[in-house]
């Protein structure tokens, strides 16, 4: 199994973890690099999706510029509550450069 399938995998596996009212990682397969879609839900149980950075973490859209534009060779995801207090969900998520190309 080469490093683009391992990743692929990876990729599939947090997607199934991930809840509809939550984000939604998705992987294309034409361009092997995993993408997110879809609206969180105006709740008050809100969740919001982090990447988790050293010690900053990121909003959603903070997260989809690091996939697009990021050199790193991994990151971690993790959701958090609204007061940050609670981690309901965290994946360390391997991105190697077949996924930043365009």
């Amino acid at each position: 199994m080469d490093q683009t399938d391992l990743e692929k995998g990876l990729t599939k596996k947090l997607q199934k973890r991930l809840r509809p009212s939550w984000h939604e990682l998705r992987y294309d397969e034409i361009r092997n690099k995993p993408y997110l879609i879809g609206k969180k839900k105006e709740t008050d149980e809100i969740k919001t999706l982090c990447l988790v950075d050293g010690c900053r973490n990121m909003n959603f859209q903070g997260l989809v510029n690091h996939i697009q534009d990021s050199g790193q060779s991994s990151i971690t995801l993790a959701i958090y509550s609204d007061d940050s207090t609670s981690v309901f969900y965290k994946c360390q998520m391997g991105l190697k450069s077949p996924f930043l190309r365009e």
